[in-house]
């Protein structure tokens, strides 16, 4: 399925990402494969047929129905959708098309005839992160651009008072980034840290282990539910499986918490907005970027550590651009050109 977005290089055709960055009211597509509400299979044939399609399969998990405008869509009713090991409880049909633009036009004539049969409340689903999506798409269109001071030894953000150091990774799993970070958060000088490999319903759990003095029961007790988090989470992604308490991402918050700064979590995307919204395109990411801006402290010197699309997506406001809107006078600084390595 993904494959018909794909370019001859096996990269994602850069022509497809903005297609899809605008805001929905609605869920969408996952690369073809559109996001529905638990409609029946009777409902479904209903529908649609004999006016718009006939139905060319079926079984007691499917339906695939022939529409007149050329495509085909299988509809898996009352379903989940899989994706690496992941699974989001959500019904969707699968739509045909030899490539992107096939199958993008495919998924648009079958949402046009939801709507022609006045169905949609009936279809499709709320998008959750709707507010999100147009206060990211408000920044993107007012062209707010952040200025970045490159700070490779630190001295113009620990004479700051609540500045912000942007410490991309460019690949999760391997502690090349991990190892240099480290190494700033034990010489100390900093309030907080916020980690994308942190959720925000962890928060509280966090403030346990920010609260809690080293060699304590409650210390012992808060870092005990990280270091189950992390023998699973974010653990194996591109180098070696480790235990939760070799984990890097662990260490780091050790690290923070023996600096005597707080650990923050940044990552709020669920997992149906990074399917069915596209979370891993520019505009899902400045979305999710949107989100870490939210969740850091107004105040206070603080690092943002996670992945490198956070901080240099082009033609898309960035983590960075959000605090700058929010706050122009905030000092950010990074330690390299954040578009040194970028792609």
């Amino acid at each position: 399925m993904i494959g018909r977005f794909l370019g001859p290089d096996s990269f994602m055709d850069p022509e497809f990402p903005p297609t899809v960055a605008t805001p929905s009211p609605y869920l969408t597509d996952f690369f073809g494969v559109q996001a529905i509400a638990d409609v029946s299979r009777e409902e479904i044939v209903a529908d649609f047929v004999p006016r718009f399609a006939e139905v060319t399969g079926q079984d007691e998990h499917w339906v695939a129905l022939t529409f007149k405008d050329g495509f085909t869509a299988t509809f898996y009713p009352v379903s989940s959708l899989v994706v690496l090991g992941f699974e989001a409880p959500i019904s969707h049909v699968v739509v045909s098309g030899d490539n992107w633009r096939q199958a993008r036009g495919n998924v648009e004539a079958l949402i046009g005839r939801i709507r022609e049969i006045g169905r949609e409340d009936a279809y499709l689903l709320d998008n959750p992160d709707y507010g999100l999506e147009l206060a990211a798409y408000e920044t993107m269109q007012a062209g707010i651009t952040a200025s970045v001071e490159i700070d490779p030894d630190l001295s113009g953000f620990r004479a700051s008072a609540d500045g912000l150091l942007l410490f991309p990774e460019a690949v999760h799993g391997i502690s090349t980034d991990a190892d240099e970070l480290m190494k700033v958060i034990d010489s100390g000088g900093f309030d907080w840290i916020g980690l994308e490999a942190l959720n925000l319903d962890q928060q509280d759990d966090l403030d346990a282990f920010n609260d809690a003095a080293a060699g304590t029961p409650e210390y012992e007790r808060a870092r005990a539910v990280l270091v189950e988090y992390f023998a699973d989470a974010w653990n194996g992604r591109a180098g070696p499986r480790t235990t939760g308490e070799e984990n890097y991402y662990f260490k780091l918050c050790e690290a923070a918490h023996a600096a005597g700064a707080r650990v923050i979590a940044l990552e709020g995307a669920s997992l149906a907005f990074l399917l069915f919204r596209y979370g891993e395109t520019s505009f899902g990411s400045s979305v999710r970027s949107l989100i870490w801006a939210n969740a850091i402290p107004s105040s206070g010197r603080g690092i943002l550590f996670g992945g490198g699309a956070h901080f240099h997506y082009p033609d898309v406001p960035m983590v960075q651009d959000f605090v700058a809107a929010e706050s122009p006078e905030r000092p950010i600084f990074a330690v390299r050109d954040l578009w040194a390595n970028a792609n």
